[in-house]
């Protein structure tokens, strides 16, 4: 599949306009009535506390009727079917990461888990500094590929390719779907 070797070989595949207007509207308002559990990534490894990791907030959709939405638009653009999907609506708080570690320009530059072979960014936010940023490799201290953030624009990648939320300090708040996949 030609899909799958682009990606595989370190290609990015941008989306705007993911949602029609109006399942956005609806989908923002959704998201602001989700309980988002206090967390941090990477997940999976110990800290002493959530500030010398990259604190954020999580909340699963992966079942819920807009991760089905998410989903079946991913499927249709692409001309795939997924046999793994988990996404996460997840919140930033931007004075949180100024306390954190991470009170830079960029997160944790890192590769996704095992369980998806490819990852995604939604962004649900407008912002020049806050997208997400690809590296070659993870002590690079630049990025290879830089792509803002852009009000409903799906951003997906090789889940392994080393990437790294950025920090715009001037929101309050960075809101994003994080989406996991292979097909």
């Amino acid at each position: 599949m030609q899909i799958n070797n682009y990606l595989d070989t370190g290609g990015i595949i941008i989306r705007p306009n993911f949602f029609k207007l109006d399942v956005f509207n609806n989908f923002i308002k959704h998201l602001n009535e989700l309980k988002h559990t206090p967390t941090y990534q990477p997940s999976g490894l110990y800290y002493g506390n959530r500030y010398q990791a990259y604190p954020c907030y999580d909340c699963e959709i992966s079942d819920s009727e807009y991760g089905d939405i998410i989903k079946k638009q991913i499927e249709k653009f692409l001309d795939v079917k997924i046999k793994y999907f988990k996404a996460y609506s997840r919140k930033i708080l931007m004075k949180e990461i100024k306390k954190s570690q991470y009170n830079r320009a960029y997160g944790a530059i890192h590769q996704d888990d095992e369980l998806s072979k490819y990852a995604a960014v939604l962004h649900l936010d407008q912002s020049f500094d806050g997208g997400t940023a690809f590296f070659e490799r993870p002590h690079d201290n630049k990025p290879d590929i830089y792509l803002s953030a852009f009000t409903n624009r799906l951003v997906l990648y090789k889940g392994k390719r080393f990437h790294a939320p950025c920090n715009d300090f001037t929101f309050e708040v960075r809101n994003i779907i994080a989406i996991f996949l292979d097909f």
